[in-house]
């Protein structure tokens, strides 16, 4: 599978799902340098999923270290042709990837066709809140711009 990012053409070898909703995934470019992409479903949507660049540092052939997840939630991941692990993944390894819903009709195994790219991630560590935009229940800025907490009703400082 392949797709063009940036003016780039990459390759996709890997990819990892979380409640059938892309998670992870690496890329190598033509130039042979891997990119990862974090997926999330914003605002908890899975037809609204969206990806960002997480960063870089594997080479063609490298093995990539394997995922391990917490007991209880059902973890698939996806594995191109000539890609390794490196370690074990305690995940459940499927052969073909999974196909992602997106708006309208919109479908594909390839998660970049269906999703929005964007450059950060919010995530509140008190509800799980994965979007763009900040959880205003539990975050807010303070007149300097700097990022605080609500907890309990009481507001960090």
């Amino acid at each position: 599978m392949k797709v063009t990012i940036n003016n780039k053409l990459h390759t996709i070898i890997y990819i990892e799902y979380n409640e059938n909703v892309p998670h992870q995934v690496f890329t190598i470019c033509e130039q042979g340098y891997s990119y990862g992409w974090d997926f999330f479903a914003n605002n908890g949507n899975k037809k609204d999923v969206r990806f960002y660049h997480n960063g870089s540092g594997y080479n063609r052939g490298e093995k990539i270290p394997a995922s391990r997840w917490v007991k209880g939630m059902e973890q698939r991941y996806w594995i191109g042709i000539g890609t390794r692990l490196k370690g074990r993944s305690n995940g459940i390894k499927i052969e073909k990837p999974l196909r992602v819903k997106g708006w309208g009709n919109a479908s594909s195994i390839n998660p970049f066709k269906v999703s929005e790219e964007t450059h950060n991630k919010e995530y509140c560590e008190e509800c799980g809140h994965e979007s763009t935009e900040f959880c205003y229940k539990h975050k807010y800025e303070d007149s300097e711009g700097n990022e605080r907490w609500i907890h309990n009703n009481e507001y960090s400082g």
